[in-house]
C-alpha cells in the first residue's frame, strides 16, 4: 500500500496568481515561492491586460516552470483565476494574490491536510498586515451547525483566496463567480462547501497584505456586495447579517464611497436578540450624527497602535 507521505508528494500543485499592473510586487512574490518546502509543479500567472509586462518577470524568475497567460482585455481577478485553473495541469490548485505571501511550509502543510482529511479543499488562518502592524486572523473554525455563509461574514470568521488549496477537478465544478468583483473568496467557500468537503486549518500559513492603498478589497464595491447578499443573505444568522451590514457601513463611512446608499445598509443592522451592549454601540456608531466621528476615531486608534509598535 502507498504511504500517506508518498501520496502527498505525488500531488502536483499548480499555483495560480492573477495580476494587474503589479510587476514589481509580483517579482518579490515569485522569488519567495522558491522557498516552499513542497515541490511546485507549475506557476501560472494570469495577466489581466497589465501595462507593465509581468510576463518578463515570470520568465526571468521562473523560467520554464512559470507560464504567463495574457488577457487582451481587462476583466477581474475572479475571471483571471478561473482561466488559470482551466489551463492548469496539476492535481491541486493553490491560489495566491500578487501582493500576498506564504510561509515556507504553506503548501506542504495544506497538501498534507488535504490528503489526511480526505477533503476537496483547505482554507485557513492567516497573518494580516496593515499599516498598524501584523495580526493573526481566522483561527476559529466553523461550528458544526454553522452555515458557511454565517461563518465567513461573522467578525471572527473569514475565508481568503491566498489560503485556498483545492482539488482541481472539484474546483472546476464550482469556480469563482466572474461577475463578483468583491467577496469572491467568501462566495467560492460557501458554494464549494455545499458540494464538497471544505476544511479549515487553524495554523496561519499565509501573509495577506492589506496595507496598500491600491488593494481592491480596501474599498467598498456595493454592486458586488448586493449580488453577494442576493445569493447568500438568507443563509446567514441574525448576528452574521448584523456583522456584515456593520462591516459595509463602516467601509462606506471610512472611504466615503457610496454614501448615498448608506441608509440602505444601516437599515440592515437589525439587532439580534437578546440585545448585547456591544451590538448596540456598533449600531449607534453607524447612525447620524455619530458616524461622522468614526474616521477620526479610527485614525487616532491607528496612530496609537503605530506608536505602541515603535515603542
Amino acid at each position: 500500500m502507498t504511504s500517506e507521505a508518498s501520496i502527498e508528494t505525488q500531488k502536483k500543485v499548480s499555483v495560480i496568481i492573477p495580476v494587474y499592473n503589479r510587476a514589481a510586487l509580483l517579482k518579490d512574490t515569485l522569488e519567495e515561492l522558491k522557498s516552499q518546502t513542497y515541490p511546485i509543479f507549475e506557476v501560472i500567472v494570469v495577466d489581466d491586460a497589465s501595462e507593465d509586462n509581468p510576463q518578463n518577470v515570470v520568465k526571468e524568475i521562473l523560467g520554464k516552470k512559470g507560464r504567463c497567460i495574457r488577457l487582451s482585455q481587462k476583466t477581474n481577478a475572479a475571471n483571471a483565476r478561473n482561466i488559470g485553473a482551466s489551463e492548469a495541469r496539476g492535481d491541486v490548485l493553490a491560489f495566491l494574490d500578487s501582493d500576498d505571501r506564504w510561509t515556507e511550509n504553506h503548501l506542504s502543510r495544506k497538501v498534507r491536510l488535504l490528503c489526511s482529511r480526505q477533503c476537496s479543499g483547505i482554507f485557513g488562518a492567516f497573518y494580516l498586515v496593515t499599516k498598524e502592524g501584523k495580526k493573526t486572523c481566522c483561527q476559529r473554525s466553523p461550528e458544526p451547525d454553522e452555515t458557511f455563509a454565517s461563518y465567513v461574514t461573522s467578525l471572527n470568521g473569514d475565508a481568503r483566496t491566498s489560503t485556498f488549496v483545492i482539488d482541481r477537478e472539484d474546483f472546476m465544478a464550482v469556480q469563482f463567480d466572474s461577475l463578483l468583483e468583491k467577496h469572491q473568496d467568501w462566495d467560492l467557500a460557501i458554494r464549494l462547501s455545499k458540494k464538497f468537503l471544505l476544511e479549515h486549518d487553524t495554523t496561519p500559513t499565509a501573509i495577506i497584505d492589506s496595507s496598500g492603498a491600491d488593494r481592491m478589497s480596501a474599498s467598498p464595491n456595493l454592486k458586488a456586495t448586493d449580488r453577494f447578499m442576493d445569493k447568500h443573505l438568507s443563509e446567514m444568522s441574525m448576528q452574521s447579517k448584523f456583522d456584515f451590514h456593520f462591516m459595509i457601513c463602516k467601509a462606506i463611512v471610512i472611504s466615503g464611497v457610496g454614501k448615498n446608499q448608506l441608509k440602505k445598509y444601516q437599515s440592515g443592522m437589525i439587532l439580534p436578540k437578546p440585545i448585547s451592549l456591544k451590538n448596540l454601540i456598533k449600531k449607534i456608531m453607524m447612525m447620524p450624527p455619530f458616524y461622522h466621528f468614526v474616521p477620526i476615531l479610527l485614525f487616532l486608534r491607528g496612530q496609537l497602535l503605530v506608536k505602541k509598535g515603535h515603542g
